[in-house]
């Protein structure tokens, strides 16, 4: 399902911009670039979520908690049944 939203003049220029370079559609730039920008958040909270871990050795604490809650939400909205290094 498409909703339309609301971007800057700025944006929708860069936009044209890659549309041209790339040869990808805007509506697939931004869904790739959303993902990647969810993924970088991600990664910044679970690697601060650690070193708070590490720092305090609270069996886990707030920060972690979260970020296991965040990372489920991801999974579920992802369809991600596990977690897995191997290929299958």
């Amino acid at each position: 399902m498409s909703k339309m939203i609301r971007i800057s003049e700025n944006a929708n220029s860069t936009l044209d911009d890659l549309k041209t370079l790339t040869g990808k559609a805007k509506q697939e730039l931004l869904d790739r670039a959303i993902e990647n920008f969810y993924r970088e958040y991600f990664i910044k909270k679970a690697n601060n979520a650690y070193e708070n871990f590490k720092k305090n050795k609270d069996e886990g604490g707030p920060g972690v908690n979260r970020l296991l809650y965040e990372l489920a939400i991801y999974m579920k909205n992802k369809e991600i049944k596990y977690l897995s290094t191997e290929k299958r």
